[in-house]
């Protein structure tokens, strides 16, 4: 009888300790599955068949804003915001704005605006981290700066035409994106460098 009980509460404490273990493992498929990120499926991203062959970019629109700095007095706290398609072949066609304020003097802050249009190509770099995008481009268009100085009347504007050759990497996360953008303010004068975080979303 002793025996007999013996064996039933060793049966119970197996039961339950296979249980427990089997809570365990689901909760943490759980955990790992609530925190896994979408895979890559908006415009914009590589297509990949099932035997890891890639096959392209999906073409379409995606748009994008920006926010960072570009290191001077001119180009201080930055914004910006991007539009446009990605081809099948993986050119990227679209156009940009940026907005900097700078450094104050006299009551009269820096600034500076250029809009117009970009190109770019995509290039996904390692295969074994799909979703990571580095996208060299090219902006050109108008634009419009105004310089603080220290002597009255303390701004000094002037327009032309802007020339910013940079890189954009970003990670795709489903449809949405996040990264950051590097570029030179080539032209016009004053010369300068910007980096800006990025975040968007194909559709």
């Amino acid at each position: 009888m002793r025996t007999s009980l013996a064996r039933n509460g060793v049966i119970v404490q197996v039961c339950v300790a296979l249980g427990v273990a089997g809570s365990i493992v689901a909760q943490s498929r759980v955990s790992r599955a609530a925190f896994e990120a979408p895979a890559p499926s908006g415009p914009g991203t590589e297509q990949v068949d099932q035997e890891g062959q890639r096959k392209g970019v999906l073409p379409g629109w995606e748009a994008s804003g920006t926010l960072g700095t570009g290191f001077s007095d001119t180009y201080g706290v930055g914004i910006g915001g991007r539009v446009g398609y990605t081809l099948p072949v993986g050119v990227y066609l679209g156009g940009q704005m940026q907005a900097y304020w700078g450094q104050n003097n006299g009551g009269q802050t820096g600034h500076a605006t250029f809009v117009g249009a970009e190109v770019g190509y995509k290039i996904y770099p390692l295969q074994a981290v799909n979703g990571l995008e580095f996208r060299p481009y090219v902006f050109g268009g108008p634009a419009f700066i105004s310089q603080s100085t220290s002597d009255a009347p303390y701004v000094r504007s002037k327009t032309g035409f802007a020339v910013q050759p940079g890189a954009l990497t970003v990670f795709h996360i489903g449809q949405a994106f996040l990264g950051a953008d590097f570029h030179f303010l080539a032209t016009p004068s004053p010369f300068g460098a910007a980096l800006l975080g990025s975040a968007g979303a194909g559709f």
